[in-house]
């Protein structure tokens, strides 16, 4: 039922999907090519007066509309996830742990402190 609802806000041209629902519409989209799910969705602006569907790439259905894997999507909420849990494992929150690590005071996580942190994690 909940593939079947994702699918018909597919149809219907709907650009804005929380990320649960992006899962579940990927998964009823697997079968597909994300070239076909593209051209086909690109396809349903041009049948629509409004103009909503013309910016899709920066709406969260571009998650089903770009040629990567539902695994890589599912690996890399897992990553996240995970490094979440680290970071509160010990003790610390998110912005705790970014100014732990933010070793130049930056403002950004340079490559080799992300490396750090990710081993000390």
């Amino acid at each position: 039922v909940r593939m079947l609802h994702q699918l018909a806000r597919f149809i219907d041209g709907q650009t804005f999907y929380r990320p649960q629902e992006v899962s579940v519409l990927l998964r009823a989209l697997q079968g597909d090519k994300p070239f076909d799910r593209c051209w086909f969705f690109e396809g349903l602006g041009g049948c629509r007066r409004r103009a909503g569907i013309a910016h899709w790439q920066s709406q969260p259905v571009a998650e089903a509309l770009q040629p990567w894997l539902e695994f890589e999507q599912v690996l890399s909420r897992v990553r996240a996830i995970r490094l979440h849990d680290a970071i509160y494992s010990r003790g610390l929150s998110v912005q705790m742990a970014f100014q732990r690590f933010d070793q130049n005071n930056s403002g950004l996580l340079e490559p080799m402190e992300f490396c750090r942190a990710l081993r000390v994690l």
